[in-house]
């Protein structure tokens, strides 16, 4: 392969310093969660903050009807083993943790705001109901 080739398959791959949508950001973070603790059978545990702890809680399946399930039971364990110690917190500033990525808001056209409002108010819903609850379970 030529060295102009390389260049050219190198610039196709992701500039981190870029502004990613937040619904895609969002979408995509919550997705890694749900497809680690399914192929891996344990919680994706990057960093500790309230938004990877909100996040870990939404990747839950809404489907249980009594009780624990197991997902629930991994996520209380996982809270209650020596692992969790060892995971850091994400810093404040200058993290590359996907709550602190330069997300933004996408240049919609009035139809498409129209459109995206709803979902947008129903993901942030119940990212502050899980949020609630995480802060409720901590205390």
């Amino acid at each position: 392969m030529s060295t102009l080739s390389q260049k050219r398959m190198l610039s196709s791959f992701i500039d981190y310093n870029e502004k990613i949508d937040e619904d895609k950001l969002s979408e995509a973070f919550e997705w890694t969660c749900r497809t680690y603790q399914e192929t891996f059978g344990e919680i994706y545990s990057g960093y500790k903050s309230w938004y990877c702890e909100i996040v870990r809680i939404m990747a839950l399946p809404f489907t249980k009807m009594f009780g624990l399930g197991r997902e629930e039971k991994l996520l209380e364990t996982w809270h209650a083993s020596s692992q969790v110690r060892n995971v850091p917190i994400a810093p404040a500033a200058k993290s590359a943790h996907v709550s602190s990525h330069p997300a933004v808001h996408t240049h919609y056209t009035t139809a498409r705001k129209a459109a995206n409002r709803p979902l947008r108010l129903g993901y942030r819903n119940r990212l502050e109901e899980m949020h609630s609850k995480a802060r409720k379970g901590a205390q």
